[in-house]
């Protein structure tokens, strides 16, 4: 192998080792003041806490390495990009100064200015990043002398412009995943989709609560938070879904956009007649039958009647919040699958001392 291409290699290994252990860090400062309560962004903080620093030596090693293998790009790099450089330089530094000084006094302006300051430099230093790495996408004008031919704004094109913004996003959704690892309880909970009982009165008061931007019921019930008042409109939901349409390349149409979707096998909204006062009751039998045959626990989810989670698919049987009877569903990804989710339900109905038929 030529040494050239050693080096080379061995330079993407390293930058791509830095994107990806320093990216979560900088996407936990993106995602920082999204934190409700100063408990919350100390948690933030403290998650990359042991490792921000040691991810770092990716970006000294890169630097290091180039200056050996190609000290030609390195001297052009570091003279024509020079307030580039200087600007990244800055980010780095505060973001770090913001990890150590915020909790050196307790005072809410301190820990808020600090609390920005991370932020803002986790945005630059990522948005920094994006650009060059457009940059180098389009290429760089460098004349025949081996010097940078081209001004700061040459380097501002659209494309690499994009290009930093795109890297904001991919790193906010990497820290996001990260937190997720890192983070229990309430924390947690807030960066996960949420599981919620039936009902238009309850989806509501549950949006509310965890203040989530988007809520939908199987019935078709879409609710927005974002951009809108938080309740269901099919007008504005229509409305919505012609934006997402419009604003794709290219005039997307809805089958392209729903062609990369999952598409499982469900049944229809079953309908089991009982009486008024026996449908919790047989609701709560269901869950105390479950927990004692099931292999674990965790293939139930009681937030709403029973819903069991199987191999391949899931039932849910409830009672209805208007009527006296049991509302059951089933969905599986394929027929032959669904028919077995459906014998499962009816056998643990049957368990409980009711003869579903359906």
């Amino acid at each position: 192998m030529d040494i050239h291409i050693f080096w080379f290699a061995t330079l993407g290994i390293l930058l791509t080792g830095y994107a990806i252990l320093d990216g979560f860090d900088l996407g936990v400062g993106i995602v920082h003041l999204t934190a409700k309560t100063d408990t919350d962004r100390r948690i933030y903080m403290n998650s990359i806490g042991p490792l921000w620093d040691g991810n770092e030596v990716w970006l000294v090693t890169f630097g290091g390495a180039l200056f050996a293998a190609f000290p030609d790009v390195y001297a052009t790099a570091f003279s024509g990009f020079y307030l580039p450089f200087m600007l990244l330089l800055f980010g780095l530094i505060f973001r770090a100064v913001s990890l150590e000084f915020r909790s050196k006094q307790e005072s809410v302006k301190w820990r808020k200015f600090w609390d920005v300051s991370f932020f803002s430099a986790s945005v630059l230093v990522t948005f920094l990043f994006g650009v060059a790495v457009g940059n180098s996408i389009m290429g760089i004008p460098i004349g025949a002398d081996k010097e940078f031919s081209g001004t700061l704004i040459d380097l501002l094109q659209p494309y690499s412009l994009l290009i930093g913004v795109l890297a904001i996003a991919t790193f906010a959704m990497h820290g996001s995943i990260f937190l997720y690892l890192k983070t229990e309880g309430e924390t947690q909970t807030r960066l996960q989709p949420i599981m919620w009982k039936t009902g238009h009165s309850l989806i509501k008061s549950k949006m509310a609560e965890t203040n989530a931007p988007l809520a939908g019921e199987l019935s078709g019930h879409i609710f927005f938070a974002d951009k809108y008042y938080g309740f269901d409109d099919g007008m504005y939901c229509a409305l919505r879904l012609l934006n997402q349409l419009c604003d794709a390349d290219d005039m997307m149409k809805l089958s392209d956009l729903m062609a990369d979707m999952p598409r499982p096998i469900n049944t229809p909204e079953i309908r089991l007649d009982v009486k008024e006062d026996e449908k919790f009751k047989l609701v709560t039998e269901v869950q105390k039958h479950l927990k004692s045959i099931l292999p674990n626990i965790n293939m139930l989810d009681e937030t709403d009647g029973a819903r069991v989670t199987l191999d391949n698919g899931w039932w849910l049987v409830r009672a209805s919040n208007t009527q006296a009877c049991l509302i059951a569903r089933a969905e599986a990804d394929n027929l032959e699958h669904l028919e077995t989710v459906k014998a499962n339900l009816k056998k643990t109905l049957s368990a409980c001392g009711f003869d579903a038929k359906f």
